[in-house]
């Protein structure tokens, strides 16, 4: 049986309850996702956590469209996804998500009978706007995929089902289709620009008529609609803590860069020195945005996760406050993530400064994995993430639990700075008994 899942919460971060959010009229996201997916296959699951607040909302939505509620674990997205499919008796599952209310139903019946013809485990679409395209994968490989992911809770599925010892393909659609577009759901500014697409595309006609091709055709109209959610590539984050010396010149690293795509978020953990002065400085630098600093310190690691909380760029860079970038940095660390779309990450070359900024010896970023300055696919961070009240290692502790799951990269080309000094984490004499025990536990 082939049968759409559809995993849905309404607990979303950025977005709050984007689910049963109105597109047109009094057309909810989830009414689009759930007509749409029925056009696939009359199969259709809305699988959710359990404890989802909204659960008596999307069982309305189950009897209204005649289609199976599941719910399963809170946190693992693969799992809940595995258990249902496996009740159901499913062989051949079409993922979808709320992100992507404008799916097109007939090019996912082409690429699901493309993948069955091509005796694939795993296919995804490609060159469809953001948000149209679906992937669609078989149940057996979705329980080796399970079975392997069993030490970590994931909904990366996708970066699994593409690993080797899977037959995946890749399904293009025809070239009069194609356009490269942002129609997915993350941002408030997403739900305005599919509102514009909708209001433009004669939805009057039924809300499973949106199509691809008319898609492309309504953007190219209204070239204006694109502008709305247009979002920076790059995301640079800085979570400084005492390092008033040196976080402005971090900061002018940054906007010193040739590759001007990207914003600036800052956020200052409870210095006590000049930090905020210093920062202040810029709060008028148009990419800049610096978070509401805290009074209390919360640690490097949660610092971090919450400044990804509000990154909007497709890749993330975290600069320390006390380094520095080349102006070439961001550019080539861009135009290698691009030509390597399966690589998550990629860790650049890097010289060691001393205190005061005098270049010194150069290190190797395949041999020394350092978090500060990596650039990092947001869609891949979103899934690790640092592990919060760490107070040490990291860098290292990301690392190992990152490389499981995600192709990494490196750069033979320095791209950064790293100072040198005694008052760094790594080299305070308090912290060192602390760091030991660490990677101890982490198996070092």
């Amino acid at each position: 049986m082939d049968a759409v899942i559809l995993c849905s919460r309404s607990k979303s971060s950025r977005l709050h309850k984007k689910a049963f959010a109105r597109i047109h009229g009094d057309i909810t996201v989830m009414d689009f996702l759930l007509a749409r997916s029925k056009r696939i296959t009359p199969n259709v699951i809305l699988a959710i956590p359990t404890r989802e607040p909204m659960v008596a909302t999307y069982q309305d939505y189950a009897d209204k469209y005649g289609i199976t509620l599941a719910i399963g674990d809170p946190k693992d997205v693969m799992d809940r996804m595995y258990m249902c499919a496996k009740s159901e008796g499913v062989d051949w599952i079409v993922r979808v998500t709320h992100d992507d209310p404008l799916i097109d139903f007939d090019q996912a019946k082409t690429m699901l009978e493309y993948a069955k013809e091509k005796g694939l485990d795993y296919c995804y679409q490609s060159d469809l706007p953001d948000g149209m395209g679906v992937e669609c994968f078989t149940f057996e490989a979705l329980e080796r995929a399970h079975h392997a992911s069993r030490s970590d809770a994931t909904e990366y599925i996708s970066y699994y089902l593409r690993k080797p010892g899977f037959n995946v393909g890749k399904f293009v659609p025809d070239e009069s289709i194609q356009k490269r577009a942002r129609l997915t759901l993350d941002y408030p500014e997403d739900l305005t620009a599919i509102r514009a697409v909708l209001s433009s595309s004669g939805i009057g006609m039924g809300i499973d008529m949106i199509t691809a091709a008319g898609v492309k055709q309504v953007l190219e109209q209204n070239e204006w609609i694109a502008d709305i959610n247009r979002l920076p590539k790059v995301t640079v984050y800085i979570c400084n803590k005492d390092y008033g010396r040196w976080v402005d010149q971090a900061i002018m690293s940054v906007i010193g860069q040739t590759f001007q795509d990207y914003e600036l978020i800052v956020v200052d953990d409870g210095s006590t020195d000049n930090s905020l002065f210093k920062i202040s400085q810029f709060q008028n630098s148009p990419k800049f945005r610096m978070l509401t600093p805290h009074k209390t310190p919360i640690g490097l690691a949660s610092a971090s996760n919450r400044c990804l909380e509000y990154a909007r760029g497709e890749y993330i860079i975290r600069l320390d406050a006390d380094d520095m970038l080349y102006n070439h940095a961001i550019r080539d660390m861009v135009t290698y993530l691009d030509e390597n779309p399966l690589t998550a990450i990629v860790y650049p070359d890097f010289r060691y400064m001393s205190e005061t900024g005098e270049p010194r010896q150069k290190d190797d970023g395949e041999k020394y994995n350092h978090p500060s300055c990596a650039m990092i696919r947001r869609s891949c961070w979103n899934e690790v993430k640092y592990k919060e009240g760490l107070r040490h290692m990291d860098g290292l502790d990301f690392f190992q639990r990152f490389s499981k799951y995600f192709g990494i990269g490196y750069l033979k080309k320095e791209c950064f700075l790293y100072r040198d000094h005694e008052n760094s984490l790594s080299r305070d004499p308090a912290n060192q008994e602390e760091r030991k025990a660490i990677m101890k536990e982490m198996g070092y």
